[in-house]
């Protein structure tokens, strides 16, 4: 089975308490290469990049005093560039991960936001009057919005990664959590941008800009969910195009239902978007679909089904995005956002169990979020809120499952 871990820029630099340089990236893929992992997964971005992007605005210290951690490892070297580079010398695939709907990251002291969209929040998906925007989410149906993505990927592409991983997991405000991280979101409020709106009143003859919801046909319904699709299947169509000529690899991360496009903690239902994963298939848009498990309160192994999506493709390159930290009660956590205070770890038993259940469903593989937390982070003996790292111990059930292609 195809194991694939990832590593978040966003959390090592904070809590080791060893140099997050050259050498640390160098020790993470010979680490990879020696248990068997095919595939490592590398944070591009937060709302600011990871990297030495000449698009987007990388990660700096008036970023929040959390993150000047990070931004002294952006400021010391070009951890992408490395990271390939390392890459090449162990023989690991390093999958440049991009999560293309993550651009406004705006906590109680942390700023990770892009300046670019920030100026531009009419390339976002908006609400009916325009009034309201979904914060960090682009509208592929904006030219403006697809071409920047598009051009960042290229951008990406150019490093020499061995592929792009677009995640729709998104920490963004979203509805479902508390008041303080943003307004109730009602459904379907938001996709009315101009072009959507021109092309339905082109296809239906209904002006949705003025027409309520809850008054269209059903099937006017559908039709501008499809649309909102179709600008998403076209922009992988824009990035498959780029990639294949370079032989490089294309995977989309997405929640196991039809329309949920934006997906962290909590399915949305305020932008519903047709998901043409028999397309995306079809057509070889993507080399394949990772479905998202929900983290949980549970310790126990927590895994999606992949069913919804395989019942329409059967024989689709299907791999599931596991869960290694599960969530503490809410008065137990951290009280404040992306701290591992919120988070208890799943022992290795449990890891085992879930990949044993990956393998049960016939998936080709596994992309392991959050193993990077216990693998290549050095608390010095600290318990961070997960326990002191690394936890050398998980490394048996890795090298237990993987196998080389």
């Amino acid at each position: 089975m195809e194991i694939a871990l990832n590593v978040d820029l966003s959390d090592p630099p904070r809590y080791s308490v060893v140099p997050c340089d050259e050498d640390w990236i160098d020790s993470i893929f010979e680490k990879c290469a020696r248990h068997g992992v095919q595939r490592l997964l590398w944070r591009v971005s937060l709302g600011r990049a990871y990297y030495h992007s000449k698009l987007m605005t990388p990660v700096d210290r008036a970023c929040g005093e959390r993150w000047i951690p990070v931004a002294k490892v952006v400021e010391r070297m070009d951890p992408l560039e490395c990271a390939v580079r390392s890459a090449r010398r162990h023989g690991v695939k390093i999958i440049a991960w991009y999560p293309f709907s993550e651009t406004h990251i705006s906590k109680t002291g942390l700023n990770l936001t892009d300046p670019f969209f920030s100026k531009r929040r009419d390339l976002y998906w908006l609400n009916r009057d325009a009034s309201r925007c979904f914060l960090g989410h682009p509208c592929l149906a904006e030219p403006e919005a697809a071409e920047r993505l598009t051009a960042i990927c290229k951008e990406l592409s150019d490093y020499g990664v061995d592929g792009i991983f677009l995640s729709t997991r998104t920490h963004c405000p979203r509805p479902g959590l508390s008041s303080r991280n943003c307004e109730p979101f009602k459904v379907d409020e938001f996709g009315f941008n101009d072009p959507v709106v021109k092309e339905m009143k082109a296809r239906t003859g209904v002006d949705i800009s003025i027409t309520p919801v809850e008054e269209m046909a059903p099937e006017v319904v559908t039709a501008w969910h499809h649309l909102k699709g179709e600008a998403l299947t076209n922009w992988l169509r824009d990035v498959r195009a780029m990639l294949r000529p370079r032989g490089q690899e294309l995977f989309m991360n997405i929640s196991p239902d039809r329309y949920g496009f934006l997906h962290g903690g909590t399915a949305v239902d305020c932008l519903r978007i047709y998901k043409d994963w028999e397309t995306w298939i079809g057509e070889d848009i993507v080399d394949g679909i990772s479905v998202i498990t929900l983290r949980d309160l549970s310790p126990e192994p927590n895994v999606v089904s992949i069913d919804p999506i395989r019942n329409t493709v059967p024989d689709g390159p299907f791999y599931i995005w596991t869960i290694s930290l599960y969530t503490r009660p809410l008065e137990e956590g951290a009280g404040r956002g992306l701290d591992f205070g919120n988070w208890r770890v799943r022992t290795p038993e449990v890891v085992d169990k879930i990949l044993e259940k990956v393998a049960a469903q016939g998936a080709r593989g596994a992309f392991m979020h959050e193993m990077y937390a216990l693998f290549f982070t050095d608390s010095g003996g600290k318990d961070i809120g997960i326990g002191a790292v690394p936890k050398d111990e998980y490394w048996p059930v890795i090298a237990k499952w993987a196998k080389k292609p």
